[in-house]
């Protein structure tokens, strides 16, 4: 416990911003018992030592499925069709997977990261988001 405090210690104090981060959603969730997510919704913490894991994995999702709708809507611009030419086979937390036909993969994966960029400025995010994409026959050679 102890070395794990200190540990704690270091991270904060080398990282004020993320400390005024978390303590203000604490302070938010402990006097409000909601915070709001990038896309206006409420999340309800169950406790205030949870609510950042919260917010963060909530925009996580919110960016990944803003990207992914606008990567299905990038690939239909380049007449790239859904349901005949891509499908959405996996959606999951911070990731998505397409089954596509061969020749368009290069293409899809290129404006996979565009989508990525764009939902990050879609909600006015401070940092660039980038990603990264694999092209592969099987699950264990796309992660």
């Amino acid at each position: 416990r102890k070395e794990g405090r200190a540990l704690r210690r270091r991270f904060y104090d080398s990282n004020p911003a993320f400390r005024k981060f978390l303590e203000s959603i604490q302070e938010k969730a402990t006097s409000e018992g909601v915070l709001i997510g990038l896309d206006g919704r409420p999340l309800y913490p169950r406790s205030a030592h949870s609510a950042a894991n919260l917010w963060i994995q909530n925009a996580a999702s919110t960016v990944t499925k803003k990207a992914t709708l606008l990567h299905f809507m990038f690939l239909e611009m380049n007449g790239v069709r859904h349901t005949i030419d891509f499908t959405l086979a996996v959606h999951a937390h911070d990731e998505w997977q397409l089954e596509i036909i061969e020749q368009e993969a290069d293409t899809a994966s290129e404006l996979a990261l565009q989508a990525i960029s764009a939902a990050g400025q879609f909600y006015d995010l401070k940092v660039a988001l980038s990603g990264e994409t694999k092209v592969g026959q099987t699950w264990a050679e796309t992660h």
